[in-house]
């Protein structure tokens, strides 16, 4: 069993205290959820995950923190309830076959146990996709929607916003693209606290990036390997 006071590798290039006093009013970009559930909440996580991912209001994804109050406590406080140390393993493995299942195509974010205040959180990271737009169904077995954010919420895309959707991304729905197609495209990697941008030639399939470049970037962010390896990104030195 994982203890609070044990740490962690994270895979955020934000620190988690850094994270939740940022986005403390910025709730465009961040979630909360005081638990996790198979049922309905699952749901409401994956309809946020595919909203980040399809990233409509050129956001840069965002975040979607479990075992945090969505509302403060009186004082403006940040309320854990925290997530059982035990559980951490299963509702990762649980989360990446929900994603795997439910959204089209294949989207997986970046799941990084994190601890703030003594107790586990999960933080769920989802950037914004080179891979876009994504449907995911709207419950279990249920049809497949597009999903966006307008301001705090997660909402299903209008058919206008679906055409938006599709323009910005320049592609054609996901079931009429050609097996085999790469598109070229530039990774934005993104530090909240300093607002600077780091643009990365790439392809859907290979990213390649310095990890001093990233280190320069990502101010007192002192973990560049771990950045990359966080999305995906293979460094070379």
């Amino acid at each position: 069993m994982k203890m609070a006071n044990e740490s962690f590798t994270s895979r955020l290039i934000i620190n988690i205290n850094d994270l939740l006093r940022v986005h403390r009013v910025e709730k465009q970009r961040v979630e909360f959820k005081a638990s996790w559930n198979t049922g309905g909440t699952s749901f409401q996580i994956l309809h946020s995950i595919t909203a980040f991912g399809n990233d409509f209001l050129n956001d840069n994804g965002g975040y979607i923190i479990i075992g945090i109050e969505d509302e403060p406590s009186e004082d403006g406080q940040v309320q854990v309830c925290g997530v059982p140390s035990q559980d951490l393993d299963n509702i990762q493995r649980q989360i990446n076959g929900l994603c795997k299942g439910n959204i089209k195509p294949p989207y997986y974010p970046i799941l990084s146990p994190e601890i703030y205040n003594e107790k586990h959180v999960l933080v769920i990271w989802a950037t914004a996709s080179e891979n876009g737009p994504h449907e995911c169904r709207k419950s279990d077995r249920g049809e497949f929607q597009f999903y966006i954010r307008r301001g705090p919420q997660t909402l299903m895309a209008s058919p206008g916003e679906r055409t938006q959707l599709l323009l910005q991304h320049n592609k054609t729905p996901f079931d009429d693209r050609m097996a085999g197609h790469i598109v070229q495209s530039r990774k934005y990697l993104f530090n909240p606290i300093t607002e600077i941008y780091l643009v990365i030639q790439s392809t859907q399939e290979h990213i390649q990036c310095n990890p001093r470049e990233i280190h320069s970037i990502f101010l007192g962010q002192a973990r560049p390997n771990l950045a990359c390896r966080g999305l995906g990104i293979e460094t070379i030195t």
